[in-house]
């Protein structure tokens, strides 16, 4: 009786996928494929952000170094705690706009490629049609040299 179970859950499991992955041949949509290592290594927006953390985080630091050396011992934990949480802040908002920016074209290369779902590089081990590419020229067209207000 167990066998018998097992044997129909597996046939139906099959049935189902067989009917699943038809109804995508039917359709002339592709699926997207997208290397966010590559996005943050070759992209001028990525790099533009990074360089720009990388210059709040050489203030900061500074400021750091002076509370450590200047500040008595009552603040000064406190004072070089509220200087790393600015750093995090800072990093999140740069991290964020840039995800947005991403998802924003990530969107228009969709609709514009035909596409019915972007799977990401790391995750895919053959097939789909690369975009990464693509997605990088539209991201530095649209956004780069774009100002990011952190206040």
């Amino acid at each position: 009786m167990k066998k018998t179970s097992a044997l129909i859950i597996i046939l139906i499991s099959i049935v189902i996928v067989f009917l699943v992955l038809s109804g995508y041949r039917d359709t002339d949509k592709e699926i997207g494929i997208l290397d966010r290592e590559q996005i943050l290594l070759e992209s001028n927006r990525a790099q533009q952000l990074e360089a720009q953390l990388d210059d709040i985080g050489e203030h900061l630091e500074k400021e750091y170094n002076r509370i450590k050396n200047e500040v008595n011992n009552e603040q000064r934990e406190e004072e070089l705690e509220n200087v790393y949480q600015q750093y995090l802040m800072n990093k999140e908002t740069l991290e964020e706009k840039l995800k947005e920016e991403i998802n924003k074209i990530l969107s228009d290369v969709v609709e514009d490629m035909n596409l019915e779902v972007i799977l990401l590089k790391e995750y895919t081990k053959f097939g789909g049609r690369e975009i990464t590419d693509k997605v990088i020229e539209m991201l530095d067209e649209e956004f780069y040299k774009a100002e990011v207000d952190l206040e």
